[in-house]
């Protein structure tokens, strides 16, 4: 189906707006949990931005605002969690709208960009956690240790491909379903209106069959009644009554039918 004329169904959109705001409300309440400083005020930011912008889901809008709504926000993320704002969840929610939103070829390519700027993000945070700061992480088995930049990249990228493949397949798994159920529907409805003509034809081709013979006898009787009125009127009294009985039969032709 093509991402222009693709309507979201009602429950889907909300099912997408409800897990959004649980996500935010569960990270903000780990967070403040871990945390006795409270909420510091770019996490409030950044959150807030994201829930406010959970109530705009642009399903019937251009293509042009679809992706710069699904690019705008993973961008957004990104930048987020470069500045120590855990805002992975939020990348994996807007990747599951970019399946609804967007192109097939062009989710895998949001898909595979964001994953680059993820990385890039997680070592930006760790280069700034651990070699700015200078602070040494203690490892059982070899001592005071820091991460290596390598380490982090594929700790990073192989928790993103994953969860990201298991978004995508889950939503494009919906999203077959409910082209499945719409063509389904779209079935049954001209399988309905066939069947509607089928029964107009049956009726016009019993109408033709029946009534058209009665009719034709009627006019046949009428026309001899006319005829008869001043030569023989008993004939033609006659004649009536047999045209009288043939409408009536018509009558009743037209009551079933």
């Amino acid at each position: 189906m093509s991402p222009f004329n693709r309507m979201l169904s009602p429950s889907i959109v909300r099912n997408i707006r409800t897990f959004e705001w649980v996500f935010l409300i569960l990270h903000i309440v780990i967070f403040l949990g871990l945390h006795d400083r409270g909420l510091p005020l770019l996490h409030i930011l950044v959150y807030g931005s994201f829930f406010a912008l959970s109530f705009y889901i642009p399903e019937n809008r251009s293509y042009l605002q679809r992706r710069l709504y699904i690019y705008g926000a993973l961008v957004f993320a990104i930048a987020a969690n470069s500045m120590e704002v855990a805002t992975n969840f939020i990348i994996y929610i807007y990747l599951a709208k970019s399946c609804f939103l967007l192109q097939k070829r062009e989710v895998f390519l949001a898909t595979t960009l964001t994953g680059f700027g993820w990385a890039f993000s997680e070592l930006y945070s760790v280069f700034n956690d651990v070699y700015m700061s200078n602070d040494i992480i203690f490892s059982p088995l070899h001592g005071a240790t820091r991460p290596s930049f390598s380490s982090v990249l594929i700790s990073s990228l192989g928790i993103y491909v994953g969860a990201s493949m298991f978004t995508l397949l889950f939503c494009f798994t919906i999203l077959a379903e409910q082209t499945s159920r719409r063509k389904a529907e779209t079935l049954s409805q001209q399988v309905e209106e066939l069947a509607k003509d089928l029964e107009r034809t049956r009726i016009a081709r019993d109408i033709h069959d029946s009534l058209g013979h009665t009719v034709t006898n009627l006019n046949i009787q009428l026309q001899l009644a006319q005829r008869l009125f001043k030569a023989n009127p008993y004939k033609s009294l006659q004649a009536i009554d047999i045209a009288q009985t043939l409408s009536m039969q018509c009558i009743e032709d037209i009551s079933y039918a």
